[in-house]
């Protein structure tokens, strides 16, 4: 019996150290769509949606590790479900569950935010998702996260997610800025370019491209991305 229960000991001492050494440098991302008011905006969305998706995997993220989001589901994105706070906040759950310090998980928010008395929160379909309640369920979460705020309106969102190690960008920096970003489009620009290049060279540079867009059309700088580091707004 003893030599039984000295084996079931190492067993279990062996099995609870297997699931850092399997996650160690695992990668989880997760890409929500949620609405945006009109049908051109919602067709631009997708595929932006799309081309993050298709970045990713060249990025070497496993197809069954990245969760989409997106209005139509599986027929807008093959494997894709309906973007309500329910579905996301379930699928965070599960991550908070399956992750490790030495993992990291990827978040996109793309689509319309909106700031209002009750504070920032994100059109999902049906139950609009609260920054603050994302910002709980991120919390659980051990990973190192990068949480890519793509909105319209997206600005308010930083004071929601800001917190030591994780890096957050949102593309607009002040509520005064209603429209939707281009800055977006110039972050898959700048990574599809630069695949290899870290998240905050890739963002420093998109936001670079947006402000030349402008001055180049002769336009107001109508937006400006905001980006913290892990430790400090840069």
């Amino acid at each position: 019996g003893g030599h039984r229960m000295t084996f079931l000991r190492c067993l279990a001492a062996c099995v609870a150290l297997l699931p850092a050494a399997l996650c160690a440098g695992e990668r989880d991302a997760v890409i929500f769509c949620a609405k945006s008011g009109e049908q051109v905006l919602h067709e631009e969305n997708a595929s932006l949606c799309k081309r993050t998706a298709k970045l990713l995997s060249a990025c070497g993220f496993p197809k069954d590790r990245v969760s989409i989001f997106i209005e139509g589901a599986a027929s807008t994105i093959p494997g894709a479900s309906e973007p309500t706070s329910d579905a996301l906040l379930l699928q965070l759950d599960k991550l908070s569950q399956s992750t490790s310090p030495s993992g990291e998980l990827w978040l996109f928010i793309y689509g319309d935010a909106n700031e209002n008395q009750r504070g920032v929160s994100i059109a999902a379909k049906g139950r609009r998702l609260y920054g603050k309640t994302l910002a709980e369920t991120l919390d659980k979460i051990p990973a190192k996260q990068f949480v890519l705020c793509m909105n319209r309106q997206s600005s308010g969102l930083m004071d929601a997610f800001v917190k030591d190690g994780r890096v957050v960008a949102t593309a607009c920096s002040n509520p005064g800025q209603p429209n939707p970003p281009l800055f977006p489009k110039f972050l898959l620009e700048t990574w599809e370019k630069s695949p290899s290049a870290t998240i905050l060279e890739i963002l420093k540079k998109a936001g670079e491209a947006t402000e030349a867009h402008y001055k180049n059309s002769g336009l107001a700088i109508a937006e400006t991305a905001q980006v913290f580091d892990g430790s400090s707004v840069v």
